[in-house]
């Protein structure tokens, strides 16, 4: 819709391996390579994220946006640190933030009861998720944060949305554009 009304679009993917900024044009492509940006950076297997990426991006960001742009933030927030404060405060004086806070139904809530086995490929453990303290510890951390980037997201006068993977990507930043219009 953006592209078709004539504005531009553009945006920076990050991830732990690495960083590829897409600068906005009113192009359709520009779409296309966003999306090939997404999956061009997935990683082939699980790796540790780069400390400070996700702050550097942010920071990148604030010198590309124009003022008066829609910047969507779409991300667990897992690595954004107050580093990333001072660019976020700039991004919010002259433009419109939504926090898309992207998360997986499974960070919320355990699998049912049971014993699983995890590995990262270099070491192996379990989790007991028929233990009562598992489950609450499990829901609390993640309680924990999405809590803190809610927080993150008020004092940046941000507008907040929730994207589950098990969502209709499409579907739900529609709405969640819909309800941005609508009085806090």
């Amino acid at each position: 819709a953006a592209v078709h009304s004539g504005d531009r679009v553009g945006g920076i993917v990050t991830s732990a391996k690495g960083q590829l900024v897409i600068p906005p044009t009113a192009r359709e492509n520009t779409l296309l390579r966003l999306l090939s940006a997404v999956v061009e950076l997935q990683p082939e297997q699980a790796a540790a994220p780069t400390a400070g990426a996700s702050d550097a991006a942010i920071e990148r960001l604030a010198h590309l946006a124009h003022p008066g742009s829609l910047v969507l933030l779409l991300s667990d927030f897992q690595q954004i640190s107050t580093a990333a404060e001072p660019a976020l405060q700039a991004l919010s004086l002259h433009n419109d933030l939504i926090f898309g806070f992207l998360y997986d139904p499974l960070e919320g809530t355990p699998p049912p009861a049971g014993n699983y086995p995890i590995t990262n490929r270099e070491s192996s453990w379990s989790v007991n998720t028929q233990e009562s303290s598992i489950k609450a510890q499990w829901a609390h951390r993640f309680e924990s944060h999405r809590e803190a980037t809610q927080s993150l997201c008020r004092r940046h006068r941000g507008h907040w949305m929730e994207v589950s993977t098990d969502d209709s990507l499409p579907h739900t930043l529609q709405l969640g554009l819909q309800r941005r219009h609508r009085p806090r």
